[in-house]
């Protein structure tokens, strides 16, 4: 898994970015899907989500398209929960995951997806992850756990690099992500493949 020095902390366009694909201006929201297109380590998996719906259904771009930046987004959402000290932040993702990318989700189970087309797919998942680099806010994901949520309701100051673990520790959580997320791939596939098995038997 590609890493960004952690001599800086990265310039994070994130926020951004989302406020553009969800925006009313076409021309700004092309302009954001062509910079994280060219460039999609520089964002977080929320943008990710978000670029991967609004690709389907805003832009009509194919399933296969909007599935690669839905899968590289649930992939690097695991490996910044895993960096995080909060573990709540894990059921942060699930939901942002869920509610986002409900339409490509929808896709996934609705149309005659090919085991070959997901195998190619997570494929290239695993080959992005490998050459593109994480330069965005290692720590976006603290700010939507509890830790941040109980430091709001009592007033207090919440900082999200204070519940990043060591950086020292984040490559055994890289391994740890893409472990998780190889057995989620073969799930997925799994699935599709007793869906179509269990369909030829009925017709």
């Amino acid at each position: 898994m590609a890493e960004a020095s952690s001599s800086s902390e990265p310039v994070d366009h994130s926020t951004e970015a989302i406020a553009a694909l969800w925006g009313e201006s076409d021309e700004l929201r092309d302009k954001y899907i062509e910079l994280i297109e060219q460039s999609p380590g520089n964002y977080n998996s929320h943008v990710l989500f978000v670029l991967a719906t609004v690709l389907l259904c805003a832009k009509r771009r194919p399933f296969e398209q909007a599935a690669y930046y839905m899968y590289v987004g649930q992939f690097r959402g695991f490996y910044d929960v895993y960096r995080s000290k909060d573990q709540t932040t894990s059921g942060d993702l699930y939901t942002l995951f869920a509610e986002i990318c409900g339409p490509v989700l929808f896709q996934l189970h609705q149309k005659e997806v090919s085991i070959s087309m997901l195998e190619t797919l997570f494929k290239k998942v695993f080959e992005m992850d490998e050459i593109i680099p994480h330069n965005y806010d290692p720590c976006w994901m603290n700010a939507f756990g509890l830790s941040a949520m109980h430091a709001a309701i009592g007033g207090k100051t919440f900082n999200k690099q204070d519940m990043c673990i060591p950086v020292e520790q984040w490559e055994n959580m890289a391994k740890k992500a893409r472990e998780f997320f190889r057995g989620i791939s073969n799930q997925i596939i799994k699935g599709v493949r007793e869906r179509k098995e269990a369909a030829a038997k009925d017709a």
